[in-house]
């Protein structure tokens, strides 16, 4: 009777653990209302802002990228020791804004 009752809580317990495997777990605003157990199949697809250029950027003979200046975004003073220095943001041919330096 007792090997019975601790098979019957061994399996108890077994079940438990499999209920408990998941892939994700996912943390939910609190007012969110999204049902606790839902499908992957039922979530939308997301696309976030992405830029999508045609144009690549022009590799030279040694295969680095040919960088000429295009335009001056941005320039600022900043302290570096005892020195004023001045940063310039520099948007560069051939390349996209986002790698701006």
């Amino acid at each position: 009777m007792l090997q019975l009752h601790l098979k019957w809580a061994q399996d108890k317990i077994k079940q438990h653990v499999e209920q408990e495997k998941v892939a994700y777990r996912l943390q939910f605003r609190p007012r969110s209302r999204v049902h606790p157990t839902f499908h992957v199949s039922q979530l939308k697809k997301y696309m976030g802002k992405v830029l999508v250029h045609d144009v690549l950027p022009i590799i030279d003979n040694s295969g680095a990228w040919t960088k000429e200046p295009a335009r001056m975004l941005d320039r600022h003073v900043v302290k570096k020791g005892h020195h004023a220095v001045t940063e310039i943001l520099m948007e560069w041919e051939n390349s996209f804004t986002k790698g701006a330096t």
